[in-house]
Order: C-alpha cells, then sequence, then structure tokens
C-alpha cells in the first residue's frame, strides 16, 4: 500500500513541478484604435495540453474581458488583441494570465498621455 501511496506522491509532484505560470506579459495600448495588445510568454512541451487558459483584463479595477482559451498559439506563448473603447489617458489596465495546470501572472499598466503621433493637428488659415 505505501508503495502506490509513493507512486502517487510522485506524479503528484511531477504534475506541479510542470506547471508554471507565464513568465512574462508584455502590453501596449494603441490609442488610434483603442487596442490592447497583449503578449504572454509561457514555454511548454505541449500547447493543446498546457496552455494559458483566461485572460481577464480589468480597466480601472473593474473586469471588462474575461477570454477563456483552449490552447496556446506556440510552444513559446501567444499574443492577443483587444478592442476598450472607454480607456483613457490615465486609466489603469491589470492583465491577469491563468495556467491551465496551476499559477497565474498579472501585469498593471497606467495608459500614459497620448504621444504626439497619436494627435491630429488642426490646421488653420
Amino acid at each position: 500500500m505505501s508503495r502506490y501511496l509513493a507512486i502517487l506522491f510522485m506524479l503528484a509532484l511531477f504534475s506541479l513541478i510542470s506547471a508554471h505560470p507565464a513568465s512574462q506579459i508584455n502590453a501596449e495600448f494603441v490609442y488610434a484604435d483603442s487596442s490592447l495588445k497583449v503578449e504572454y510568454f509561457h514555454a511548454v512541451h505541449d500547447p493543446a495540453s498546457h496552455y494559458i487558459s483566461d485572460v481577464i483584463i480589468n480597466l480601472n479595477g473593474k473586469e471588462i474581458i474575461n477570454h477563456k482559451l483552449s490552447l496556446q498559439e506556440s510552444d513559446e506563448g501567444g499574443k492577443l488583441a483587444y478592442r476598450i473603447p472607454d480607456a483613457k489617458p490615465g486609466d489603469i489596465i491589470e492583465i491577469k494570465t491563468s495556467c491551465n495546470k496551476l499559477g497565474t501572472k498579472k501585469l498593471k499598466i497606467t495608459l500614459p498621455l497620448r504621444s504626439i503621433e497619436d494627435v491630429t493637428p488642426t490646421v488653420t488659415d
């Protein structure tokens, strides 16, 4: 009986060792089309069985997007894009990714003031 418990323990331990959250999240908000571009890094052997399964986006503390994924784009991670028309300079966006095995990773960004390139100049005669 103790032999079976030892095997069961080893399998559980191996499962925990192979499970991990995304190692990094990068995000960029583009004012021109109100889009949030998200890139996550989550190295796995099989992106169909071990993947980022949930991406939750909060705007100023309120959940606005809850995206369920069923696989990962590649064995390195993936890229996603979301439209957030209500976002404005100074807003706080939090991105939370969850692994289908175990672990979460969060990134919080504060939207900067619009850059010169984002502002359309007004021409007067």
